[in-house]
């Protein structure tokens, strides 16, 4: 019998720990009238020391109040009953307009009802209905993953397995050419090759059932503000020795356990020892947890519900509080906020439901792509762990996630200003926030 293919792309990609190197000495302080070392004191911010706060007065109180309206009509969907099994794949937000490009498998009774509540909030609503369901996109992933070993025997090594998009234009896998399939250094790809390489496609056709196209394209893992003291804000650098190096990354948003609040960082940024804070001698204790679902790991140090702004140099002491989880869709704008970067804005969602592994080997786990859109970057080496927020109209920020990877990364002579130089990215990966809550943990709020 036979039976329509869909689209899969495989991608090249290379995976680094955005984690950095080096030593230095400053000390940071907390935005929107907030100090972070030690008890916080009231100040006042001006316009320039919060890019935060500079987005904000751009974008303006309606966009950043629409969005977070789009933003809880996504909870609704998901929270309703059946919604698990429903055609429901996700959203596509226009804050500008207060409008939602529902993508839906097929149709359900869950449909009818989503857009009767979309109405009666005021939501202007298209559907677009896709070609697989989520649960069709989630098995595909995982046959991928399951054949990975012998993938990665043919030639290439997974890294990544694409979710939902803005189009429906089907996955990509990204990974890296190993072995014979790999290009030589500084030479392009020989005929021979890229025969072997359409072999390896026809084998994964035939595997997942679907087609299969070849992207290249480098995904980066991303790695490390730098005096903080206990409990610890989000946005924090950090050092961790390796046996042969010294690491560095960030903290992300701190997070209750069981009764207590936790400091946080990334996964696999969880392998050294010795963790102190990138220019003192404070330290962050050692790795209480980790959570491979959702590639998140717990300091046995506090957290609290607190997260830096500005840039990565700012002696101001800003840092905003945290109102809580947000969920966020495909077209929000999110913000980043890593400890060897600083804070970046205009970061556009574009994907979501990705299946990505990181350099532990532990099993893969999800996360969104987000891009900047302003002509910046959105991360860099030594931000692993760091937080992706959404910007409220209160002064608050919205916990959306935790950054794990970047892509196509750039050269440091096109990063801007870092405390500890390395490569950077337009493009990252994070986990978001709904595998905290998969985990019973919640967001410590400020």
């Amino acid at each position: 019998m036979n039976r329509r293919k869909r689209n899969v792309i495989i991608g090249v990609c290379v995976s680094v720990c955005l984690i950095a190197s080096a030593a230095g000495a400053w000390e940071i302080t907390a935005a929107h009238g907030r100090h972070v070392s030690g008890d916080l004191s009231s100040s006042r911010n001006s316009v320039g020391e919060s890019p935060i706060d500079d987005f904000a007065a751009t974008v303006g109180v309606e966009f950043l109040n629409n969005q977070e309206i789009l933003d809880s009509f996504g909870d609704w969907i998901v929270s309703q009953p059946g919604a698990d099994k429903s055609g429901y794949i996700d959203q596509i937000n226009d804050s500008n307009t207060l409008s939602v490009r529902l993508l839906w498998y097929k149709t359900d009774p869950l449909l009818d009802q989503t857009l009767e509540h979309a109405a009666k909030l005021g939501i202007k609503t298209t559907v677009e209905h896709r070609s697989m369901s989520r649960q069709q996109i989630q098995r595909v992933q995982q046959t991928i993953w399951t054949n990975a070993s012998k993938y990665l025997k043919e030639g290439f090594a997974v890294k990544s397995i694409d979710g939902i998009g803005v189009l429906d234009d089907g996955l990509d896998v990204m990974g890296t050419y190993v072995g014979s399939l790999a290009a030589a250094t500084g030479k392009a790809v020989t005929p021979a090759q890229q025969r072997a390489r359409q072999s390896l496609q026809t084998s994964i056709d035939e595997t997942v059932n679907v087609n299969i196209a070849l992207v290249e394209e480098d995904i980066v893992d991303t790695g490390t503000r730098l005096k903080d003291t206990s409990p610890f804000s989000a946005g924090g650098l950090f050092a961790f020795k390796t046996p042969v190096d010294t690491g560095r990354c960030s903290t992300g948003f701190s997070v209750n356990y069981k009764g207590v609040k936790y400091a946080t960082t990334a996964q696999h940024c969880a392998g050294g020892s010795s963790y102190t804070a990138a220019d003192s001698s404070t330290s962050y204790g050692s790795i209480y947890k980790d959570f491979t679902i959702g590639g998140f790991a717990l300091f046995t140090s506090s957290g609290k519900g607190m997260m830096y702004d500005g840039a990565w140099n700012n002696t101001a002491g800003y840092a905003k509080p945290v109102k809580g989880s947000v969920t966020v869709h495909l077209n929000d704008l999110v913000c980043t906020s890593g400890g060897n970067s600083g804070v970046h804005c205009d970061v556009k969602v574009d994907k979501t439901n990705i299946s990505y592994k990181d350099s532990t080997g532990k099993p893969a786990f999800i996360t969104y792509q987000a891009v900047q859109t302003g002509g910046k970057i959105a991360g860099a080496q030594g931000d692993s762990g760091g937080p992706v927020l959404t910007v409220l109209a209160n002064g608050y920020v919205g916990a959306a996630g935790m950054m794990q990877a970047m892509g196509n990364a750039l050269p440091t002579a096109s990063c801007g200003s870092m405390r500890f130089p390395g490569s950077c990215s337009k493009t990252i990966l994070f986990t978001p926030i709904g595998s905290f809550s998969d985990n019973l943990v919640d967001i410590v709020k400020g």
